[in-house]
């Protein structure tokens, strides 16, 4: 028997045994529902404007904006540094 049957074989836990595709479908949907709605609270509470500025270079955006601006910017430099 090799490594990837072994995989294959492997049984899954309880729970996640018991989900069918409906409900796994409205797990999913709910966490895409419940996160859209966090993003929008962050959103709606972080709403003041900043002013950024590097060397002779002025940049004013929302808050909210520069954040997820840095967070996205920091997906990319992280995932070209790990793979």
């Amino acid at each position: 028997m090799n490594s990837a049957s072994r995989f294959i074989r492997c049984k899954l836990p309880v729970v996640v045994r018991s989900l069918t595709h409906e409900t796994f479908f409205l797990h999913c949907i709910a966490l895409i529902i419940t996160l859209t709605a966090l993003v929008l609270l962050f959103k709606v509470q972080n709403i003041d404007n900043v002013t950024v500025s590097l060397l002779s270079w002025r940049m004013t955006l929302p808050l909210s904006l520069l954040l997820i601006g840095v967070y996205v910017l920091g997906m990319f430099t992280g995932s070209s540094f790990v793979g």
